[in-house]
């Protein structure tokens, strides 16, 4: 069975997996679970993003804070007597792009 990603839930937890790889004791197999891409969610830009530019993760999904999206869809409730849609979506960015990605082993390997 050949891994095609380690995709996790968030970005800390992405590192988390890589470093566990990083501690395997046989310097072959690590070699080969290191190979593997990581991928994470969040890219935040002091962690997320700086492992993605330093080569630790492959990707990260940058998701914005929406806190104060939220606070201002609420406002506007307010403001209008009438509740909010019950759907309200973000744009989240890839990092690197995905025409970035297209080309890369990362994305041949995922086929």
């Amino acid at each position: 069975m050949k891994l095609g990603a380690v995709a996790c839930q968030n970005d800390a937890m992405a590192i988390g997996a890589r470093r566990a790889f990083d501690e395997v004791q046989d310097a072959e197999a690590r070699r080969e679970w290191l190979k593997v891409p990581f991928i994470g969610c969040d890219g935040v830009s002091r962690s997320g993003q700086e492992w993605v530019r330093r080569g630790l993760l492959r990707a990260t999904v940058v998701t914005p804070a929406i806190m104060g999206q939220g606070v201002e869809i609420m406002i506007n409730a307010i403001r209008a007597g009438n509740q909010p849609a019950e759907i309200t979506t973000s744009r989240v960015v890839s990092l690197p792009s995905l025409e970035a990605l297209k080309g890369s082993t990362f994305a041949q390997s995922a086929r």
